[in-house]
């Protein structure tokens, strides 16, 4: 082959090898912006972060947890996933103005996301603004009818304007999707109780506290029940199981004072005394 027709024949395949290249690595880019991985499979430094977020959170150290997701955001502040999961860490933390604010922010990425919708809803009601959240739920649950975590929050708004039948019903709704959920158990317990229902709710919410790995805000529910059917030692040895004998003693006290009160009225106490101070609201 003469020399000339050589150097054209290599610098074609040259630029093929280049253009091959190119393809490869266009591949590899490609694959990195749909499984959140860098170059060559390592974890990008996002996914890192909320790797460590989430962590720090099945520790149940939810206080770390924020400051990973944090990070996570900063570094790819576009992640929808690292908002919402700040967004619930934030939630339980009862940091919930913060929490709406990221709720908000990612509803405005997704108008249509039913989970964020429900986020919304539940740091409203941690805000005591229970109209705005029932707005929320009532959306969610038009577009999705029979999402539990929303029609647990309807219940909630529900039983906070002394609404308990329909209350109950939208919780027993949401157990269907998820039999036994202790969140929702713990609802219709004590919606039960608003009711006036005392030996339903005992029945409900001593199961609840009968199980491994029973809360103290579970063994707490159950402490008002029994004040509220007047049986105030039960309830003291209930509420000791988590307080000292001071801390047992004045929520026992505000327990007692409750019991004049029916329906609406009890179920927005007990709301205002679980509420933190640090909300703005009580």
């Amino acid at each position: 082959m003469p020399p000339k027709a050589s150097s054209i024949v290599l610098n074609e395949r040259r630029g093929q090898r280049r253009v091959a290249l190119a393809v490869l690595v266009t591949a590899i880019l490609a694959g990195c912006a749909t499984d959140g991985l860098g170059l060559f499979g390592e974890p990008s430094q996002g996914n890192r972060f909320l790797s460590a977020g989430d962590a720090a959170a099945n520790r149940g150290d939810h206080a770390g947890a924020a400051l990973f997701y944090r990070q996570a955001m900063n570094a790819d502040p576009a992640g929808g996933v690292a908002i919402e999961a700040l967004g619930a860490t934030l939630h339980k933390l009862q940091a919930y103005g913060e929490a709406a604010e990221l709720w908000q922010k990612a509803l405005e990425r997704t108008p249509d996301k039913v989970d964020a919708r429900v986020g919304l809803g539940r740091a409203l009601l941690g805000l005591g603004r229970v109209e705005d959240a029932d707005r929320q739920f009532s959306a969610a649950l038009a577009q999705a009818p029979k999402h539990p975590g929303a029609l647990a929050g309807h219940g909630v708004a529900l039983d906070l304007a002394g609404r308990h039948q329909e209350a109950q019903d939208s919780y027993r709704t949401a157990l269907q999707e998820k039999p036994d959920d202790p969140a929702i158990l713990n609802n219709l317990g004590l919606s039960h109780a608003f009711a006036g229902d005392l030996a339903r709710a005992k029945s409900v919410l001593r199961r609840l506290t009968e199980r491994s790995g029973a809360t103290a805000r579970q063994r707490s529910n159950l402490a008002l029940v029994h004040v509220l059917a007047g049986e105030p030692e039960e309830a003291r040895t209930l509420l000791a199981a988590d307080r000292d004998p001071t801390a047992a003693t004045q929520t026992l006290a505000a327990f007692e004072a409750m019991r004049p009160l029916k329906g609406g009225d009890l179920a927005r106490a007990l709301y205002q005394m679980d509420r933190p101070a640090a909300s703005g609201a009580g």
